[in-house]
């Protein structure tokens, strides 16, 4: 199990398990569709932000956690992998969420050259 779909899709089905959900209840909890749901955890498809959301919501887990949990099992910290990563989520991205988060790196930007300044003051 090597990509992120396989990943997310253990991890969402473990915790379904460990809950004693059905595919279908967890459908319904998240408010999707049963074939999102057997797809995801199949490792076919990555799920959009929102529908990530409801289910991490409907199994009580958050998205982090996800994420977290997947990059100490494989051990993958290394800055290529990283970057693979969040490239596969910014291309699901739409565009207002795009904007929204260029703005945000943006202001990341400006924060981390008034630290700089502020310490060679």
């Amino acid at each position: 199990m090597d990509n992120i779909e396989k990943i997310i899709g253990k991890k969402v089905r473990d915790a379904r398990l460990k809950l004693g959900l059905s595919q279908s209840a967890l459908a319904k909890s998240a408010k999707t569709s049963l074939t999102t749901i057997n797809r995801l955890e199949k490792g076919h498809q990555f799920p959009h932000s929102s529908t990530l959301t409801e289910i991490t919501k409907a199994l009580g887990i958050s998205i982090s956690d996800i994420y977290m949990q997947e990059t100490k099992a494989n051990d993958s910290n290394d800055r290529a992998t990283r970057i693979l990563k969040v490239q596969e989520r910014l291309n699901r991205l739409s565009d207002k969420q795009l904007e929204d988060l260029e703005d945000s790196l943006d202001q990341i930007e400006l924060n981390t050259s008034a630290i700089i300044v502020s310490k060679i003051r």
